[in-house]
């Protein structure tokens, strides 16, 4: 009889995908319309005055409702695709199924967030150049 190894190739499949929509999200993404950096510091300008007014009246302050839009929706969506592809793979080996398939599986769900981890060192290391170099420029 041929064994089936059902959790290993649903956790490559769960991998793959969060990949494919890392990917997709890095190279067409943000798919949400983003704030300009004015209109973002008006916002955050007119909310502490609120909050500033609201505390000297002694009223309490009710923290706004966090957004959903679709970026944070593809977000949450790669992370439980990551962590299925990790777990599944993890339970297939314990349950002793392909070996190939079940470190494939868990091979997908780490290269996800390796890859969201790296772009994030990579952000952060260009922003340290970038003040770098303007320190640089303006004290020489």
């Amino acid at each position: 009889m041929k064994r089936k190894d059902y959790l290993s190739w649903t956790g490559i499949f769960c991998g793959s995908a969060a990949l494919l929509l890392v990917w997709v999200s890095f190279m067409a993404g943000p798919f949400s319309p983003r704030a300009t950096l004015e209109g973002m510091l008006a916002i955050k300008a007119v909310a502490i005055k609120q909050a500033t007014f609201a505390a000297l009246q002694g009223k309490e302050l009710i923290p706004a409702a966090q957004h959903w839009d679709i970026d944070r929706i593809i977000d949450m969506v790669i992370a439980i695709l990551s962590a299925a592809a990790i777990i599944c793979g993890v339970i297939g080996g314990v349950l002793r199924e392909n070996r190939h398939a079940a470190g494939a599986a868990i091979l997908f769900g780490i290269s996800v967030a390796a890859f969201q981890f790296a772009l994030l060192m990579s952000g952060g290391l260009l922003l340290a150049l970038l003040i770098f170099s303007l320190a640089h420029g303006i004290f020489t």
